[in-house]
């Protein structure tokens, strides 16, 4: 890609790195740069933005973090625009649920919500595709909800998550607006941090397969009143799937003490 000379403007010393990364993504936006497109050297964009090579170096910085570009070092190393990517909203929802800055209960809340704007998108678009892959994720969830694998009490966790999800990512898929898939990656993965097997019993794991059957009827009849009804009742279950104040706490307690415990004296 040859790379207009005027593309770029100088810039005042205070913060340029700043004002870099903020032109560079500019131009991202814009689709000036593709992705797959290389920038220019550190030392060429140095000269056109008539600053230092240490800013233009901390505003790649910047974009990396962003997920807007990636660094490849070597003979053939660089700049290069990254592909769109929501792993880094996914892993900021994740950090913030975390660290507190967001509830448990602000992120059921916000589920519930909007589920029910993707359901009510998805139900006239979903295709026969889709609905296929639906029946297979609810199959092989019974199947692992039915296993018990050696020395595993009493089935896989961890494979039959993967099944509830891969369920909530085809719904969102089906509304066909990429920007639901993204919301449902994101809140999907936060809620992994909260839900495992100390706080969700193997009895709500069934009562949520039986909801997941159901509502993969509803959207087979195509019947909005319907899947919104199953829909409702869903949500109730997710809700009381979400562990309490006092049981998060009691299991950071218990853990604590499990790791004196098992700490040499």
């Amino acid at each position: 890609m040859t790379v207009d000379r005027g593309l770029f403007k100088p810039l005042p010393s205070k913060r340029a790195f700043d004002q870099i990364a903020d032109q560079i993504k500019q131009l991202i936006y814009s689709k000036q740069f593709q992705p797959g497109d290389k920038l220019p050297p550190e030392r060429e964009l140095a000269a056109q933005f008539k600053s230092s090579r240490m800013a233009v170096r901390e505003a790649f910085r910047m974009l990396e973090q962003s997920g807007l570009i990636y660094v490849r070092h070597g003979s053939d190393g660089g700049a290069f625009v990254k592909e769109a990517d929501s792993s880094v909203v996914i892993e900021s929802i994740s950090d913030l649920v975390q660290r507190g800055n967001l509830t448990i209960e602000n992120l059921r809340e916000a589920r519930a919500g909007i589920d029910r704007l993707i359901i009510q998108a998805a139900v006239e678009r979903i295709n026969e595709e889709e609905m296929r892959t639906l029946k297979e994720s609810v199959e092989e969830s019974e199947k692992i909800l039915s296993r018990k694998p050696e020395g595993r009490p009493p089935f896989d966790f961890e494979a039959l998550v993967l099944t509830f999800r891969r369920f909530h990512f085809v719904i969102a898929k089906a509304t066909k607006n990429p920007f639901f898939e993204v919301i449902v990656q994101a809140i999907m993965g936060a809620t992994r941090f909260v839900i495992n097997e100390q706080t969700i019993s193997h009895r709500r794991l069934k009562s949520h397969l039986i909801l997941h059957k159901e509502l993969y009827e509803a959207l087979k009849s195509k019947d909005l009143s319907l899947v919104l009804r199953t829909m409702a009742e869903h949500e109730a279950i997710v809700e009381n799937n979400y562990p309490s104040a006092r049981q998060r706490r009691g299991a950071r307690l218990l853990n604590t003490a499990t790791r004196r415990l098992k700490k040499p004296s």
